[in-house]
């Protein structure tokens, strides 16, 4: 125990509890900066322009020496590259006729259609077809294989390679294009201009000889549509010659301008006859009386006559009157024309038939070479400009690239805790590389115990 005021003190100076020292109120200078203070960048654009600037212009000896060997490489890729040429042919799609059912009828005065007038005027010939079907069948599998096997030789194409990679080599070489004009190009690049000129002229002589094939095609299958509709109409032709027969036989019609005009003529002239005899008669009986011989001579031929006349009367014409004989003319001139008009439509379309069957043999095609390609020798490339551009602006960009990335690089490296893991990674590569050197090594000490020993 811990007697005394002493005492007390001391252990109140033992245990007393320090107080907090009062904080120190740091100075603010507002008329200056301290030297010490980093400059903040300014917002906007201009502050990361100026650090790239900066950045390129301390290594500027890395973008320099990535456009010499950019220059240097683009020299090698243009001299490594060989020349190739270009060659072109032109070529148009004709017209195309109209098709067989707006044609008229020109062996006789009936038209197949009530247009026959107006298409006078505008003629048999239509707009060409589409380019696009020329330049599909070009581009098509089966023609450039046939191309390819033309060409075998001057592709270099071996026994490895697919067709699929055939094909890509030659649609990249050619290039084809058309307008809605009916004007079709077709230009090849190649190692060779001889080579170009000959593979561009086949591709146009493929797409001739498909326009010849569907002018072909177009021309058998309107033949034989032909042919079915000539059978089908002459077969409507023999029904109708058929009736008219008939309706001849039962009204006794020969030849009807003929038979009107002698029936007409013979009843005339007997009336004419009648006239005369009753003029006679009437002469005679002033002086003679009727038992005379000479009025009954009269008599008798009056009577002969008029019995004539009652015949004609009764016969085919006479026994139709007003409308009925008007009717009866009317249908026989219908199915007269209707047999005439059969004869011209099947002498016109058996005619036509027969011209399409001739040109079936030699199509003509709607495909006309406008201008054939020609070798030209001057190359076509490469660019010397494209090359040494291309192979400047990427050392261009790979240098600027290389030199952000050493900046970075270098400020990464600077921080410890970057640095540390940089030395285990370093670590560990050289560990991995010893392994795998090591087995190396033992057989090579091996190796030299073995001599060592022979």
């Amino acid at each position: 125990m811990i007697r005394g005021r002493r005492g007390r003190h001391r252990l109140q100076d033992n245990y007393r509890i320090p107080h907090p020292p009062a904080p120190i109120q740091p100075e603010i200078r507002v008329d200056s900066q301290p030297p010490s203070a980093e400059l903040l960048p300014p917002a906007g654009w201009q502050a990361p322009l100026v650090d790239l600037v900066a950045t390129i212009a301390r290594r500027w000896w890395i973008l320099l020496l990535l456009l010499l060997l950019g220059a240097f490489g683009g020299y090698q890729q243009y001299e490594s590259t060989p020349p190739y040429f270009r060659a072109a042919v032109d070529a148009i799609l004709l017209p195309r006729e109209k098709p067989l059912l707006d044609t008229t009828v020109s062996s006789g005065s009936v038209a197949t259609t009530d247009g026959s007038a107006s298409r006078e005027a505008t003629g048999s010939l239509m707009l060409p077809a589409s380019t696009e079907l020329y330049t599909a069948i070009l581009k098509s599998r089966a023609v450039l294989l046939t191309l390819a096997e033309r060409f075998h030789d001057q592709l270099e194409i071996s026994d490895s390679d697919r067709s699929d990679e055939i094909l890509d080599l030659i649609k990249g070489m050619a290039k084809v294009s058309g307008t809605e004009e009916g004007m079709i190009n077709v230009e090849v690049t190649a190692n060779d201009a001889l080579f170009a000129a000959e593979l561009a002229n086949a591709m146009i002589e493929e797409m001739q000889t498909a326009s010849k094939e569907i002018e072909r095609q177009l021309l058998i299958q309107q033949a034989g549509y032909l042919g079915d509709t000539v059978k089908q109409m002459e077969s409507d032709l023999t029904d109708r010659e058929e009736e008219l027969a008939t309706f001849k036989v039962k009204h006794g019609i020969v030849e009807v301008e003929g038979q009107l005009a002698n029936h007409s003529r013979e009843i005339r002239q007997l009336n004419e006859r009648l006239d005369r005899l009753e003029q006679d008669r009437a002469e005679l009986l002033e002086t003679r009386t009727e038992d005379s011989a000479e009025v009954e001579a009269t008599d008798n031929a009056i009577t002969q006559t008029t019995e004539q006349i009652r015949v004609l009367e009764r016969s085919w014409f006479g026994q139709y009157r007003g409308n009925d004989l008007a009717l009866v003319l009317i249908e026989y001139d219908r199915l007269n024309d209707r047999v005439r008009q059969l004869r011209d439509i099947i002498a016109t379309l058996d005619t036509q038939r027969t011209i399409f069957e001739i040109r079936k043999e030699q199509p003509a095609g709607s495909l006309a070479i406008i201008r054939p390609a020609v070798p030209d020798w001057v190359k076509a490339g490469p660019s010397k400009s494209k090359t040494f551009g291309v192979a400047i602006i990427l050392a261009l960009i790979l240098g600027v690239v290389a030199v952000l990335l050493l900046e970075q690089w270098n400020g990464a490296v600077a921080d410890p805790y970057i640095s540390q893991r940089m030395t285990e990674i370093r670590r560990s590569l050289f560990s991995v590389v010893g392994f795998a050197v090591r087995p190396v090594r033992r057989a090579i000490r091996r190796s030299k115990s073995r001599l060592h020993s022979d």
